[in-house]
């Protein structure tokens, strides 16, 4: 896949974009105009042009079976290649059986020489619009009437659960002065037939005069409340003259759509009475729940002079002190177009954002979003986009098919551009200058210029945990294994190590030398002086500065901000909330500053907090007793009653949980990683933790009934419990060693052995399952490059052949099959069952999705398998796809306000 194209949307319909003028276009449509009236003559006779828009061109013709006039729309050629004939035929045949004296009727449509087309009647007289555009305003009585004809016909429409999405005054005819609607239904045909392809036509469904903040934001389940707010619009210009939000360009209309609030029809027309003033008003709110509830309920506040609205304004149309930055719409493509909407905020200067407080959205493309949680390591949310120094660039992580690359997004456009050799990209960085970008991927550090070009390898970088760019021309990025700061140049080469044991996640480089990075669990914000001390700032994470000095960090999902003292390390004010609602996970925090004191966040209220589900391949969950929070790990007993939860969004506790009362016990409150599991009968859980009182890490085998346990080894470094055998003697673990990534060992518990190495080396490998006859391992391997499932005899081993049995990117946490004939693996948000023979080398079969994503992913394996065939899941939100950032402009003085009145008079 290469670039996307969104194209802008155009301000008058009727007037096509400048492509369909370009040369040899106009005699195409021309002969393709011929054939259809060919194929067409046995049933109409064309008789001339009546009329061309966005989407359609009209036509006179005689209806010859039933000798009357009628008017045939034929869909421009392109929108029609991207519709499909078959699927816009099915999808119009929902409006065709609507039937009101203000609905114009549809009498027929059809496929006819290579063109979609529809027929309804010829209405001899005139559109709204052409009244519009001659008397510009209409009599106050005359325009309530009007309205209330085509509201009841909205309404008998919207009962029959059909949404017009395209309310504007050329859609209402007036035939002997009553009005009828048009086109009814036909937006609804073509976004559901073309789906998001339409997009890549040029057309937009609906016009941006008329459009909804929800249409203009580009949500596809437009409702009845947007015909309402549509409607509401075309009654504002007929009392006024002009629509609410009048521009220049589309992208001027959209943007006013999305952040003005309109003035009230009194203060422009001394002539329309205060309930009719508050109708309309009600009728723009920008959310849909502040909106009639229905149109019958407007058009009763139509004929009620007694009717008052001022819920959400005050009678001269300033915002009331009750409507904030919580009831804002949830901007999606379009609001972009405040960004861009027009000339005069893209001069030269600090910032491309209107110098006010809006608060604005950038879209991801459609085609681009990146599904949450899916990042390594270990599906944590690293970074997923940075901000140029400029602020004028946006890089960020997307889904190209079946891949995590790196994006370019300039905020003077609407297109993403891929970065070529990408893959599995995450946490990028900018370089001071803003021409290179910086990010992790394959266990390396990686550059890549801004403007595109080959990705150049910096140095090794397994399981990083981000960077930052120094103005000296090194690099200082973290390792978590083994606790490593390490620099390396700009240029590449051999990395060298700065600090160690200690995490150093998200570095924040100062002006004055010092860094800043946190530490966790618990959270902590600690500051390394330009002369090599550490001090703990205090509890948050996720710390960064801004232009201002201003220094802010997270807690929960809250950002907040104080004056900092960078050469003390202290602050030099109280931590005063700033914001609410910032996507947090472990101690990363998705959120960054422009160079002017703009800030880039993603919303993330409860976005990580799940509920344990069984779920089915059909995506139907069972929501079982257990208390919502972020689990890094879920393990089901053998006997499907029990689980062993990781909490990792509270203090880090593991816990066994019943599963259908939700009470259950503590087991620790400092295991050392996300992953535990039952023995096979049920009577043990194993997991790893932090040493008492030592910087090392222990693996642990821990009665849940008893307080007995038993430390079966220890080391220096990561340990994860994996699997234990069928008989329940031996545990597979792996070590994640500093220079040579995840190896995996058994221990023979029964034994009390030291543990045996079964596969070592340069490769990450870890995840290792015994199969149910305990003859063979299946584990994740990143020799290939990428994590891949692969299948080794035991005890033989890898010396025996090692088999590799997945065939998608970034396969991983492998899971046998109750009855030993095929291995289950999570790549990305899928998970696939792979059927696996022996004869006697294991050779895997093709492999069938047997889940698909929409369910949390969080560090360790966050998955498991029941008898029947379901899956224990957590389930959050739906809301856990990346697809867009949003910006508040100016945020650097809204911080210094904030801090300024929370001092003490």
């Amino acid at each position: 896949m290469g670039t996307a194209t969104r194209s802008p949307r155009y301000p008058d319909a009727a007037h096509p974009p400048a492509a369909l003028a370009e040369p040899g276009f106009r005699p195409k449509v021309v002969a393709m105009i011929d054939r259809f009236a060919d194929a067409v003559s046995d049933r109409y006779r064309i008789e001339r042009e009546l009329g061309a828009g966005g989407m359609a061109t009209v036509y006179l013709a005689d209806d010859l079976k039933h000798e009357r006039k009628v008017a045939i729309k034929v869909l421009r050629p392109e929108l029609a290649a991207v519709v499909g004939g078959e699927r816009f035929l099915s999808e119009i045949e929902t409006t065709a059986n609507l039937q009101h004296p203000h609905i114009l009727p549809l009498f027929d449509s059809g496929e006819a020489g290579g063109l979609l087309f529809y027929v309804m009647p010829y209405v001899e007289g005139e559109s709204l619009q052409d009244r519009l555009d001659r008397e510009r305003q209409l009599p106050v009585d005359e325009a309530v009437r009007i309205t209330t004809d085509v509201a009841e016909a909205l309404h008998a429409a919207h009962q029959r659960g059909v949404v017009h999405r395209d309310v504007k005054p050329a859609n209402i005819l007036l035939s002997g002065g009553r009005p009828l609607v048009a086109d009814f239904g036909i937006a609804l045909a073509l976004s559901h037939a073309g789906g998001g392809r339409l997009t890549e036509t040029g057309l937009s469904m609906g016009t941006p005069y008329y459009m909804s903040p929800e249409q203009a934001s580009a949500d596809r389940d437009a409702t009845p409340a947007s015909d309402q707010y549509s409607l509401a619009c075309v009654l504002y210009e007929m009392l006024v003259g002009e629509p609410p939000f009048p521009g220049g360009s589309a992208q001027a209309v959209l943007a006013r759509i999305l952040t003005a609030d309109p003035t009230p029809p009194s203060e422009l027309r001394r002539s329309v009475p205060p309930h009719l003033d508050a109708v309309v008003m009600r009728g723009l709110e920008k959310l849909p729940a502040d909106r009639f509830p229905d149109l019958r309920e407007m058009v009763r506040a139509l004929r009620d002079e007694g009717h008052r609205y001022a819920a959400g304004r005050s009678r001269t149309g300033e915002r009331s002190p009750r409507r904030g930055p919580a009831t804002l719409v949830p901007w999606t493509l379009a609001a972009v177009a405040t960004i861009l909407a027009g000339a005069a905020w893209l001069r030269p200067g600090p910032s491309v954002f209107p110098a006010d407080d809006r608060r604005l959205a950038i879209p991801m493309q459609e085609d681009a979003q990146l599904p949450l949680g899916q990042l390594v390591p270990f599906g944590v949310d690293a970074g997923f986009f940075a901000v140029s120094p400029d602020a004028r660039t946006l890089v960020h992580l997307g889904y190209d098919g079946d891949r995590v690359r790196l994006y370019r997004r300039p905020l003077n456009s609407y297109e993403s551009t891929i970065f070529p050799g990408t893959e599995g990209a995450f946490w990028p960085f900018f370089s001071p200058d803003g021409a290179w970008v910086a990010y992790f991927a394959s266990t390396a550090l990686w550059k890549v210029p801004v403007t595109g070009g080959e990705p150049v390898r910096l140095a090794d970088a397994p399981n990083p945990a981000g960077g930052v760019w120094g103005e000296d021309g090194r690099i200082l990025f973290s390792i978590m294994e083994g606790g490593r700061l390490m620099s390396v140049s700009d240029a590449g080469g051999q990395g060298t190590l700065v600090e160690a044991e200690m995490t150093y996640e998200a570095p924040v480089q100062l002006p004055g030398g010092g860094l800043l990075v946190a530490e966790g669990p618990p959270a902590e914000v600690r500051l390394r002086t330009a002369d090599g001390l550490w001090k703990t700032v205090l509890e948050g994470k996720r710390p960064q500065l801004l232009p201002s000095g201003h220094l802010t960090f997270v807690r929960g999902r809250t950002l907040y901000a104080a004056e900092f003292d960078e050469d003390r390390g202290e602050l030099l004010s109280e931590p005063v909330p700033v914001l609410e609602g910032i996507r947090a996970q472990g101690s990363w925090a998705a959120y960054e500053f422009g160079a002017d004191g703009s800030l880039f966040y993603v919303p993330g209220e409860n976005a990580d907090l799940g509920v344990p589900v069984f779920v089915d391949a059909d995506g139907v969950a069972d929501t079982l007793a257990i208390p919502r929070g972020l689990y890094g790990h879920l393990a089901l007993s053998p006997d499907e009653r029990r689980i062993v939860t990781y909490e990792i969004a509270g203090d880090f506790a593991l816990s066994v949980l019943d599963v259908r009362s939700g009470r259950g016990q503590l087991l620790d409150r400092a295991p050392s990683m996300a992953q535990s599991l039952w023995s096979r009968a049920g009577d043990r859980v194993a997991y790893s933790r932090s040493a008492h009182g030592s910087d090392t890490i222990e693996i642990v085998v821990r009665d849940p009934s008893s307080t007995l346990e038993t430390v079966l080894t220890q080391s220096e470094h990561e340990l994860l419990v994996s699997d234990w055998s069928p008989d329940d003697r031996r545990l597979l673990f792996a070590e994640w060693t500093t220079d040579r990534g995840g190896e995996i060992q058994v221990i023979d518990v029964a034994a009390g052995a030291e543990p045996e190495m079964l596969l070592g080396g340069d490769a990450e490998e870890w995840g290792a399952v015994f199969s149910p006859d305990g003859n063979w391992i299946a584990y994740t391997s990143d020799r290939s490059g990428t994590y891949e499932v692969y299948v080794m005899p035991y005890p033989a081993g890898p010396e025996a052949g090692s088999v590799k049995i997945s065939s998608h990117p970034v396969s991983e946490e492998p899971h046998w099959s109750f009855e030993g004939d095929a291995v289950i693996y999570r790549s990305m948000g899928d998970w696939w069952r792979v059927p696996i023979s022996f004869r006697p080398r294991p050779e895997p079969g093709t492999p069938e999705r047997v889940m698909r994503g929409a369910f949390l992913n969080v560090p360790g394996k966050s998955w498991d398998l029941l008898r029947d065939g379901r899956f224990l899941l957590s389930d959050g939100p739906r809301e856990t796809t990346f697809d867009r950032i949003h910006v508040i402009p100016n945020f650097a003085d809204e911080v210094a306000r904030r801090i300024a009145e929370s001092r003490p008079d």
